[in-house]
């Protein structure tokens, strides 16, 4: 589909934008750029880029116009009505890409829901004709009772999702309370959408997850066992983020979302050879300090360092956190990434002291699986148990023992 893109911002943002577009199968012919103290209310550009960008549309046979930015219902319902392409925004453009990408009912289900949403305060005047139509005071036309009628059925289908979604939720919940129970700890990649995530989760699992050069490859959180030198794990890959992601598209990463928060690990990973490393670095860390609703360690992991000079290696080692520079693709410092895994992961480990009764011998089972062990005695009562554990297999133990 011919597409040109419209944008206000920096030239990082415009390349994001057509990078999207681009994922999401559309062809982008041009890039009208436009610089702009203040936003017009009603066109979002000026009167004269709105004039070239309609006779560029007409002139170039323009299918569809992506606005970079995220517009208001009535700036899309005004350059609808001017624009012989269809309009949509940088919002409406992630949403179309995450419609493509979602494969799990979950996922399918919040993408719509995040749609309609976004979408109510959007129902646009296609009977505005007919509103004007309308009777006297008290009365509705026409147009204004079909729009009614649909904000109704949008209004209808969102409570629907919430409640199918609510469903699915609870047997997310069960699933994850079985993986708790299995005293496993988790480990969480994130990153920038296309950092390398899903190449590194194929390493370190000896899977062959779908991994892909495009944005938003993976949007379900895909979980697998794996074993970082001798220790089990459960590891996580999950959605990438985006920059200034709008927040009424992070309810569409809630999976991704909750499981961060139950991991014992995150490893942020980073594309250290985009020339906006940066810019990526600063977002997905925002992005993690909303949604964290507890501290978790973070190892910074920063991949496609064999796409680095050794001059520009030897720069960014001087002004990043400390972190594992490696690739992924080309399997280099793999093995010093699992050390700092491991070495993280023992850092955060609490310290415990159980006597478990023999009749609670599955308590002891998930200790000696899931622990570093210093001391094992078995005692008249039951056996006395010593080591690192994770806080939450340590609470979930001392739980038990009540």
């Amino acid at each position: 589909m011919r597409t040109v893109i419209v944008s206000i911002q920096d030239d990082y943002s415009i390349h994001e934008c057509k990078a999207l577009a681009e994922s999401g199968g559309y062809e982008v012919v041009a890039v009208l750029h436009q610089n702009m103290d203040k936003i017009n209310p009603l066109t979002y550009i000026g009167k004269g880029k709105l004039e070239e960008l309609i006779q560029f549309t007409e002139a170039s046979q323009i299918e569809k116009v992506i606005f970079d930015a995220s517009l208001t219902p009535l700036q899309i319902s005004h350059l609808d009505s001017v624009l012989s392409a269809d309009v949509i925004d940088k919002i409406q453009l992630i949403l179309e890409l995450f419609a493509q990408r979602a494969s799990t009912k979950e996922a399918k289900l919040q993408v719509e829901l995040s749609a309609l949403k976004y979408e109510l305060p959007r129902i646009k005047g296609s009977y505005d004709h007919l509103s004007r139509l309308g009777g006297g005071i008290g009365t509705r036309g026409p147009g204004e009772s079909k729009l009614a009628q649909k904000r109704d059925y949008f209004k209808e289908m969102i409570s629907r999702l919430e409640d199918e979604i609510e469903k699915v939720k609870k047997n997310r919940d069960t699933q994850r309370k079985e993986r708790q129970r299995s005293g496993l700890p988790i480990l969480s990649l994130a990153g920038y959408t296309n950092a390398g995530k899903t190449t590194l989760f194929n390493l370190l699992t000896e899977e062959t997850a779908y991994a892909d050069d495009r944005l938003f490859a993976t949007l379900d959180p895909l979980v697998r066992n794996t074993e970082i030198n001798g220790q089990p794990f459960l590891m996580i890959d999950t959605v990438g983020f985006i920059r200034q992601i709008p927040t009424q598209l992070i309810a569409s990463f809630r999976a991704t979302i909750e499981e961060i928060n139950n991991s014992a690990l995150i490893l942020h990973v980073l594309d250290i050879s985009d020339p906006n490393y940066e810019d990526q670095f600063h977002s997905v860390n925002q992005v993690l300090k909303k949604v964290l609703t507890s501290p978790v360690p973070v190892l910074y992991v920063y991949n496609k360092a064999d796409l680095l000079s050794e001059e520009q290696r030897k720069e960014l080692e001087l002004i990043l956190p400390k972190g594992i520079f490696l690739s992924a693709k080309a399997k280099e410092n793999i093995d010093v990434l699992k050390d700092r895994i491991l070495e993280a992961y023992e850092a955060s480990l609490v310290s415990f002291s159980f006597v478990i009764p023999y009749p609670k011998g599955n308590l002891l089972s998930l200790l000696i699986t899931n622990s570093i062990l210093t001391r094992l005695d078995y005692l008249e009562k039951g056996t006395l148990v010593e080591g690192k554990t994770t806080m939450e297999l340590y609470e979930q133990v001392l739980a038990r023992l009540k």
